[in-house]
């Protein structure tokens, strides 16, 4: 919800993705509301919930929100809806607080395979299609990895910069504390527990097809 805010009443609008937990608890307990399409309401622009795992309901809605926010009719968010299949991050067990019927009836609603039959069966999808796009994919993972590990991390003098409407004080407050206490590079490169992206984590480099 941090891009739907009252200043982005010119935007196209805001897309996010339900995927029923928040890290280990569910949505459900999370939150006092349904949906998080309602909170949409309070920033003064419509919230409309979808099917995630079905693309075309996707497709419609997002459009359908697209062409509200060209025609001058302000944003739209968009709440597609889908269940979670793997851990939060590598270091979370998700067996701890979801059954096995959960996380299998989660698997076989994912929309993935689902998409692929359903192009296959309409005539539009052949292996050969199908090949190229997974390679294109698994290409496109690789590639966004190896550019995040070669990415230096930002330096911690950095935090707080237009954090607060008045900047810490230079020297001596709580900005040039904070930056001191802040893990070298070279420690969080070492590190057993860094990043997702630097470790591989849910955005593990994939095998070349």
């Amino acid at each position: 919800m941090e891009s739907s805010t009252p200043s982005s009443r010119v935007s196209p609008g805001s897309s996010l993705v339900g995927r029923s937990y928040a890290i280990s608890v569910p949505m459900r307990k999370q939150m006092a509301i349904d949906s998080v399409a309602a909170r949409a309401e309070a920033y003064g622009f419509p919230g409309v919930s979808v099917d995630g795992t079905d693309p075309e309901a996707s497709y419609e809605v997002l459009s359908a929100a697209i062409e509200r926010a060209r025609a001058g009719g302000g944003p739209t968010l968009v709440e597609a809806l889908i269940e979670r299949i793997f851990p939060h991050t590598t270091d979370d067990d998700q067996r701890k607080y979801r059954t096995a019927e959960e996380i299998k009836r989660a698997r076989d609603r994912d929309p993935v395979p689902a998409l692929e039959t359903k192009l296959r069966q309409r005539g539009v999808l052949d292996d050969a299609a199908h090949a190229r796009i997974w390679a294109d994919a698994k290409r496109a993972v690789n590639e966004a990895n190896e550019e995040a590990d070669q990415t230096p991390y930002p330096d911690p003098s950095g935090m707080f910069a237009n954090l607060y409407g008045t900047e810490f004080p230079a020297a001596g407050g709580p900005q040039e504390a904070s930056a001191a206490a802040f893990p070298k590079e070279a420690d969080m490169r070492e590190s057993p527990h860094k990043g997702d992206a630097g470790d591989g984590g849910q955005f593990r480099r994939v095998a070349a097809a």
